[in-house]
């Protein structure tokens, strides 16, 4: 099994190792691509069940028992519909992409989570929905009869030589789109929307996409619109930040900086920029308000602050942030800064989160667990020893198991690291003055 590791549905990133749910290393997209991934882990599937979906993540209603086969994810305060199962419950009633839902048998939702809730039931009894159709007024209600599962068109890693796996921009949707002549701001919002909705399906982006122009159309002078729309359709966020980065202008800086606690991901402009000494204040601000996953942008301005102001707020950063064990190298240089501090809290953190489970397959698990183990502790040197156990192979970058239990012991050099272990059992400390595990 290889230790692996991918992102979120909403997440993206570009240019870096790929995994499939097969559990296999697909090679780095091309420059200006960036690949939507299905799965937060890719474990062999008969030995670790599907994860919960995050709350901010798209989710279909519902997950398990009788549902209406629909995706909806959050845009702003509403529930949109972003993708309809052909021939399922919600399509059969009417319901489409696009749709707001307002109400599920008269309870507004507060979020997906509950909205799965609501919906879920015994197949053949029926749901009550109220929702109002993009470009409409008035809201419906649609009688759905409860029914087994269809699963919508969902974004999937994208297989290496199997072109039906990638799902890209569709012109054909895309031309039908169009923004009116001396557009109002309602309708440059709906002309955004519409642009973010039809990407919704997408597992592939790239940098000659015609989403870029079409969204650049909003013209300088609604910047703000564009900004807006980072906090509420994140899985668009590839094509909005383009366009926003060809159109901000330097005195654009601290429009930028007021909305990083929105839009968190306008920290990538802010670097860019050289913008980070004047965003510190909001920086840190946002970290304060504690997201639940801090992009890396964070670290790295902080950092690169050099600042011991700022430190705590950097700790706190590091230790939600993904990718700690790459992070860990831009932090260790700093003057003053209490490494093993934020290690302890990275640790903590990543065991109380949902992926958590030991020799599951999840790379930040053990990039994680290597790091607390050189700072004494015992958990994470377990956690290394049950990876080398499981005989995962690490991906490249990290170091291997065995080098990593061996860097913080004492095991001599022709000593089985497995028998060492089991032998020494609870004797097994941490040692400050030589930072070592030691059996006494």
């Amino acid at each position: 099994m290889r230790l692996l590791s991918a992102l979120a549905t909403t997440a993206l990133f570009i240019a870096t190792p790929l995994f499939c749910s097969r559990g296999e290393v697909l090679p780095p997209p091309p420059s200006g691509v960036v690949v939507h991934s299905d799965r937060l882990i890719c474990p062999k599937p008969e030995k670790f069940p599907p994860l919960r979906p995050p709350s901010e993540a798209p989710v279909v209603l519902a997950m398990s028992g009788g549902g209406i086969s629909v995706i909806v994810n959050k845009v702003g305060e509403d529930l949109v519909v972003t993708s309809v199962a052909p021939g399922g419950p919600g399509d059969k009633a009417g319901l489409r992409a696009g749709d707001r839902i307002l109400e599920v048998d008269g309870k507004r939702p507060i979020d997906l989570m509950e909205a799965v809730q609501l919906v879920r039931g015994e197949n053949g009894t029926k749901v009550k929905i109220l929702a109002r159709h993009r470009g409409e007024e008035k809201p419906r209600s649609f009688e759905i009869e409860r029914a087994a599962i269809v699963l919508p068109p969902i974004p999937r890693s994208v297989i290496p030589g199997d072109p039906n796996s990638e799902h890209g921009a569709d012109p054909t949707v895309l031309s039908k789109i169009e923004l009116p002549d001396k557009a109002t701001k309602e309708q440059m919002r709906a002309y955004i929307e519409e642009i973010c909705l039809a990407s919704g399906q997408q597992n592939i982006f790239r940098s000659d996409d015609p989403q870029i122009k079409m969204l650049e159309k909003v013209g300088y002078a609604n910047l703000n619109l564009l900004i807006e729309n980072l906090s509420t359709m994140p899985w668009a966020s590839f094509y909005v930040q383009k366009a926003i980065m060809s159109l901000v202008q330097p005195e654009d800086r601290d429009l930028i900086i007021a909305n990083l606690s929105k839009a968190p991901q306008l920290i990538e402009l802010v670097q860019e920029k050289s913008w980070a000494a004047a965003a510190k204040s909001e920086i840190c601000k946002t970290i304060q308000n504690k997201p639940d996953r801090i992009p890396n942008g964070f670290v790295m301005a902080l950092a690169s602050l050099s600042d011991p102001a700022t430190y705590e707020d950097l700790s706190s950063a590091f230790s939600t942030s993904y990718g700690k064990y790459q992070l860990f190298e831009v932090i260790r240089t700093l003057p003053n800064f209490d490494l093993k501090k934020a290690v302890d809290a990275a640790w903590e953190y990543q065991k109380t989160g949902q992926r958590y489970a030991p020799a599951s397959g999840d790379i930040e698990d053990y990039s994680t667990a290597v790091l607390a183990a050189r700072y004494g502790h015992r958990d994470a040197l377990d956690y290394l020893f049950k990876v080398l156990d499981a005989k995962v192979d690490v991906r490249s970058g990290f170091p291997e198991p065995a080098e990593a239990i061996r860097s913080v012991t004492e095991i001599p050099s022709g000593e089985n690291l497995a028998t060492w272990y089991t032998n020494a059992g609870d004797k097994i400390r941490f040692d400050e003055s030589r930072q070592r595990f030691v059996a006494e």
